[in-house]
């Protein structure tokens, strides 16, 4: 006979808009209530009000069976884990990690041969952080086997059993500690567990920068970062993953403007968090993997505050916005402008950006032919148009061009 979990609450979380989705019911229905739970991140934000994306199941189901019933009812199955227990049911919407109740036979670090169980509290025992071993039924009530509630009300974040084996079986948890505490405003830090990662924090150097990236951009979306920050440069760990990084004042003063704007945005703080310490964007965007997109950003803020910094004609609005576009003038607007970020901003939404008047269609009218000269030719006058301030017209720009070639 399969363990009943025996530590049910009081507390429901029934009215979560996830539970009541015609995807999660369909999931329901396929494994069967009785042999499933909702369990960690899905269920501790419905606690907390928080919005949720990612909905993890716990089922006593193996996961042949658990294939095999996802597809009887049309829902497609991956065996994105299967030797860990894992499928992934995929819905028209989202997708469910539903993994089998394990435990654990052996481990290696991150790794770990699994065996399956039918004991609810041993699955919770070989989770990460209490709060995330709070499980829900299918109708939303809640099942805390180790306290999770109690730290969640706090809050703290504490580790389940030994800190120390929880962070020697994956490393990733010593930045999660800190994530999740700043996401929940813990005020206290769990002392153990700050031990823990001080004493293990050499081992953020077995992690892909990957999976480094991802956690700290998430770290960074937190309401107030700053003060996690803070005990991470204290204790030693922030440098393991961000090498000389040490003054958060520049941080401090982006979290200020966002805060006044109702706005966050983590990569704007990575920024403010590289540049104020005197650090190189590239460097950084190369050891952390970011994307394309990401280093371009970073890049173009750069350059911004650079362009912001220089001559005072170069200052001008229109330019900024002609040159690297609205949302690189925003993101220096916000690392720079301080008390005027108000009025700077109105001005940015309201500031048209300029069109530049010629093509090198209307070049070619002019007796250009395709090629260098006439790429040439349109810098050069583009150049000119910018620093009159985009007041020329194209009649005035074909003028200068006619006296170029006279």
């Amino acid at each position: 006979m399969p363990r009943k979990m025996i530590v049910e609450t009081a507390i429901s979380i029934k009215n979560a808009d996830w539970l009541g989705l015609s995807e999660t019911r369909s999931i329901v229905k396929a494994l069967g209530s009785e042999r499933m739970r909702f369990v960690g991140g899905a269920v501790r934000d419905a606690l907390l009000a928080r919005p949720v994306t990612d909905i993890d199941v716990a089922t006593l189901l193996e996961p042949v069976d658990v294939m095999a019933r996802l597809e009887a009812v049309g829902i497609k199955a991956v065996a994105s884990g299967f030797s860990h227990g894992t499928i992934t049911a995929v819905t028209d919407s989202r997708s469910f990690e539903i993994t089998t109740l394990r435990k654990d036979a052996e481990t290696f670090g991150r790794h770990a041969r699994v065996e399956f169980t039918d004991d609810w509290e041993i699955d919770a025992s070989r989770r990460d952080f209490t709060i995330n071993a709070l499980y829900a039924d299918a109708e939303g009530k809640v099942y805390d086997p180790l306290g999770g509630m109690s730290d969640l009300a706090g809050p703290v974040i504490r580790f389940i059993g030994d800190a120390f084996t929880r962070i020697e079986e994956d490393a990733l948890r010593i930045l999660r500690f800190f994530r999740l505490s700043a996401e929940l405003g813990v005020k206290d830090i769990d002392q153990g567990g700050l031990k823990a990662t001080v004493e293990r924090k050499h081992l953020l150097g077995t992690l892909s920068s990957e999976r480094i990236r991802n956690e700290l951009l998430k770290l960074l979306a937190a309401p107030e970062p700053a003060a996690c920050l803070m005990v991470m440069t204290e204790a030693g760990i922030l440098r393991e993953i961000l090498p000389d990084i040490s003054d958060l004042s520049g941080l401090r003063s982006l979290l200020i403007s966002e805060d006044k704007q109702k706005v966050c945005d983590p990569l704007r703080r990575l920024y403010a968090l590289i540049c104020g310490n005197g650090g190189s964007v590239q460097k950084f965007s190369e050891a952390l993997k970011l994307s394309r997109k990401e280093s371009d950003r970073l890049a173009a803020m750069e350059k911004v505050i650079r362009l912001m910094a220089g001559s005072p004609e170069k200052q001008n609005l229109e330019e900024v916005l002609y040159t690297f576009g609205r949302e690189a003038a925003r993101d220096a607007l916000y690392l720079t402008a301080g008390q005027d970020l108000g009025v700077r901003l109105k001005q940015l939404e309201t500031q048209d950006i300029p069109i530049f008047p010629l093509s090198g269609a209307e070049l070619k009218a002019c007796g250009y032919s395709e090629g260098e000269a006439l790429g040439k030719a349109l810098a050069t006058l583009e150049g000119k148009w910018i620093r009159g301030g985009f007041r020329a017209s194209k009649k005035a720009l074909l003028n200068e061009l006619q006296k170029q070639q006279a």
